[in-house]
C-alpha cells in the first residue's frame, strides 16, 4: 500500500475530466449495477440524497432519471465537477471537498457513492462518518474496488492502492446491518500494454505517484505485460467492482 497524495489524486482526475466519460466504461457499468441494487432495497423514504465523489455525473444522472427525491447534494473534491452536474440538472446542489474532511451537520435518507471510496485513507472511518449523517433507517450504498482490481499493474509495478477482499469488507462492516455485499470480475481487452496505460490515464486512475517512464522501464513493462496477460484480442486488464449497501446503525 502507498501513502495517498490527495492533491495528486485531484490533479490527475481533473486532467481526465474531458476523457473520463468515453473511457470509464467499467465505472459506467458500476453506476447501473449499483442503481439496480438500490432499487431492490426496502427504502422507507429517500427525500434527501447525498452523493460522494460525483465526478462527471454518472450516478447523478442515473438518479435524476430513475428516482424521486426532494433534494440531491453532489460532492466532489474537484470544483470543476460542479459544471458537469449543473448540466445534468440545475437543481442538484454541489458540495466541494474531501469526504474525509467534510464537516456536515445535516442528515440524509440515502448516501450513495460510485467508484470513489477506494481513495479513502480510512475506509472504516469514512463509513462511520457517513453512517452518522444518515437519518434513522437511512441507507448507505456504494461501489468500491476489490483486491483483484488492476492486479496486472500492481504485480508488474509493485505499487497500488490498498484494496479489500469481500471477506475483509464483511469484517470491516460487521457492526452494521449489511443489506448487500456482492462483487464481480470484469476484464477489458486492449490491443497493447500502451493502450492499457492510456486507458488508465484517461480515467484518472494513475493518481498514486508522479511516475515518469524511462525508455527501458516502458519496454520492460510492455514485455512483462505481454508475457503474462495476453488475450485473444491483445492484452487484458482486470477490474473488481464490489457493491455494498448498509443500513443505518446507532451502535
Amino acid at each position: 500500500m502507498m501513502n495517498l497524495d490527495k492533491n495528486l489524486v485531484a490533479k490527475r482526475f481533473r486532467k481526465s475530466l474531458t476523457t473520463y466519460g468515453k473511457n470509464a466504461v467499467v465505472q459506467r457499468h458500476m453506476t447501473n449495477r449499483l442503481g439496480e441494487f438500490i432499487k431492490d432495497i426496502p427504502l422507507e423514504h429517500a427525500d434527501s440524497v447525498l452523493e460522494i465523489g460525483c465526478g462527471t455525473g454518472f450516478l447523478t444522472e442515473y438518479f435524476i432519471q430513475n428516482f424521486s427525491f426532494n433534494r440531491y447534494v453532489a460532492n466532489d473534491i474537484i470544483p470543476e465537477c460542479a459544471d458537469y452536474v449543473d448540466m445534468i440538472s440545475p437543481d442538484v446542489e454541489f458540495l466541494e471537498g474531501d469526504v474525509e474532511e467534510l464537516a456536515l451537520d445535516e442528515k440524509f435518507d440515502l448516501i450513495v457513492s460510485n467508484a470513489t471510496l477506494q481513495w479513502a485513507e480510512d475506509l472504516k472511518g469514512v463509513v462511520s462518518k457517513l453512517n452518522n449523517m444518515l437519518t434513522d433507517r437511512g441507507v448507505l450504498a456504494f461501489s468500491i474496488f476489490g483486491n483483484r482490481n488492476l492486479e496486472q499493474m500492481s504485480k508488474i509495478l509493485q505499487r497500488g492502492l490498498k484494496y479489500y477482499s469481500v471477506d475483509q469488507l464483511r469484517e470491516l462492516f460487521s457492526d452494521y446491518k449489511i443489506l448487500l455485499i456482492q462483487d464481480e470480475i470484469i476484464k477489458l481487452n486492449f490491443e497493447s500494454p500502451i493502450d492499457v496505460l492510456k486507458h488508465i490515464k484517461f480515467t484518472g486512475t494513475n493518481a498514486l505517484t508522479e511516475y515518469r517512464w524511462s525508455k527501458s522501464g516502458l519496454k520492460n513493462f510492455e514485455s512483462q505485460y505481454k508475457r503474462f496477460y495476453t488475450s485473444s484480442e491483445g492484452v487484458y486488464l482486470t477490474y473488481h467492482p464490489v457493491y455494498v449497501i448498509l443500513e443505518k446503525t446507532n451502535s
